[in-house]
């Protein structure tokens, strides 16, 4: 059974993709719930921590 989570009053069903880690589908599942975009949103997240850890 798919992960359901309810926002605002609304069910969402998760469809994680086959290559993706677990937290990777959560994280941009809810930007796509909440804002509308999730990957871009995702990748710019990582970048931003990337630059902190390898102090770029």
């Amino acid at each position: 059974m798919e992960p359901l989570v309810r926002y605002n009053g609304k069910w969402f069903k998760i469809l994680p993709k086959p290559f993706e880690p677990e937290r990777l589908t959560f994280e941009v599942a809810w930007m796509k719930i909440k804002n509308g975009t999730g990957y871009p949103q995702w990748f710019k997240k990582e970048r931003n921590i990337s630059k902190i850890v390898y102090n770029e």
